[in-house]
């Protein structure tokens, strides 16, 4: 007998046979239905009488598919970099300003520590990080490592205004005027505002005696208020172009700012001998001389100017004139003391003073024995050929 067939026997009862059928036995086979064939299911299918979303529920889940995973990892890696993407690009900005503040309090060694090490890290615009670092390390005195910085920002940016200020600042704190001047000059024309680089670039220029470069930047700087120094380095230069009227008023300016200790009345006093105003350039001598009594060319200046004042006055028989200049030429001894004498003894001869006659020719013959042939034969002095003292001085 095949699977599922069986057989029964039954028996039917007067209550389930149809009236008046007499009771029997029977025997029934009973097949079982066969199987349906199976049913493949699409999403828009069901199985008949099912619920497709009831049979789906009962299914274990579906694993991710391979190509799912690798966007998901990529995500990650892209998620990761822009993590340090951002702090590479923040965190840079961040010890910028940090380093700034520890500046401010004048911790520059520290802050130039805390630059080294975004350096190091090649922030984005490294160049303003090198030129700030190298500004660091110049006030930490390092002043090699300064350079170095700085040579790396301008070689980023040959125009970089930061660095080459830094850059003639740090010239300048190593004394290479040349290059001082070069990179103070170039950050001044880029920024005419900026007075400290302007009286940098102009000392420079003038320390390496570039008169000619130095002079328009020290008449730009007087324009917003000088010192004494800076209008005497003015009137230094303008002496040196010929400008002796403007050096004149430049001096004056010094003066008037105090700079009377620095050599302003000399120079006044050499232009005044220039132009033959010798009266005026030995009141120039004498205002100088309580600060540089040593000065020896001070002094000869002076005695110049008393002799050939001396002499000038004389032509205009202006004797007493004379002897007072030459009394002032005087005040100092110089290698001229010996001819001043014999001069003032002449205008003392003019005016018949015979006691300050002998006097000047006793301390002339003191110093120079030869002018004691030059007294015998002197007109001046044919007045006193008789005089016992005179021809005793002039023996």
């Amino acid at each position: 007998m095949a699977d599922g067939d069986f057989e029964k026997t039954v028996k039917l009862t007067p209550g389930g046979a149809p009236q008046g059928q007499p009771d029997m036995d029977k025997t029934v086979k009973l097949n079982a239905p066969a199987a349906p064939a199976p049913v493949k299911l699409t999403p828009a299918q069901s199985a008949p009488g099912h619920d497709i979303a009831a049979i789906a529920a009962l299914l274990p889940p579906e694993a991710p598919a391979k190509k799912g995973g690798a966007l998901k990892l990529i995500l990650g890696l892209v998620i990761v970099l822009a993590l340090v993407g951002g702090a590479w690009y923040a965190a840079p900005a961040l010890v910028l300003k940090q380093s700034a503040k520890t500046a401010e309090a004048g911790d520059h060694a520290k802050a130039a520590k805390m630059l080294k090490f975004v350096v190091m890290v090649r922030p984005l615009k490294q160049e303003n990080y090198l030129a700030e670092y190298g500004k660091e390390l110049r006030h930490s005195s390092d002043l090699a490592g300064s350079k170095a910085a700085l040579e790396a920002a301008l070689k980023i940016d040959p125009n970089h205004a930061m660095a080459v200020r830094e850059m003639g600042l740090t010239a300048h704190a190593q004394g290479n005027g040349a290059a001082a001047f070069d990179f103070l000059n170039r950050a001044y024309k880029a920024n005419p505002g900026d007075r400290e680089v302007l009286i940098l670039a102009a000392q420079s220029a003038f320390d390496a005696k570039n008169f000619k470069d130095a002079l328009p930047l020290y008449q730009d700087l007087v324009k917003s208020g000088g010192t004494a120094q800076e209008y005497f380095n003015l009137g230094l230069m303008l002496k040196n172009a010929g400008k002796n009227d403007e050096a004149v008023a430049a001096y004056q300016n010094s003066l008037n700012k105090g700079g009377s200790s620095i050599g302003a009345h000399k120079m006044l006093a050499k232009i005044s001998m220039e132009k033959g105003d010798y009266e005026k350039a030995m009141m120039h001598c004498e205002a100088e001389m309580p600060n540089a009594p040593n000065d020896m060319e001070l002094s000869s200046m002076l005695a110049e100017s008393a002799l050939k004042g001396a002499d000038h006055s004389f032509n205009k028989r202006d004797y007493k004139g004379a002897a007072g200049l030459l009394e002032r030429g005087l005040k100092v001894q110089t290698n001229e003391s010996d001819d001043i004498h014999y001069e003032a003894a002449r205008a003392y001869a003019k005016m018949k003073k015979t006691k300050d006659v002998l006097n000047h020719l006793k301390q002339a013959f003191a110093l120079n024995g030869a002018l004691k042939k030059a007294a015998r034969g002197d007109r001046d002095f044919t007045a006193l050929r008789k005089n016992p003292q005179f021809q005793k001085l002039v023996r």
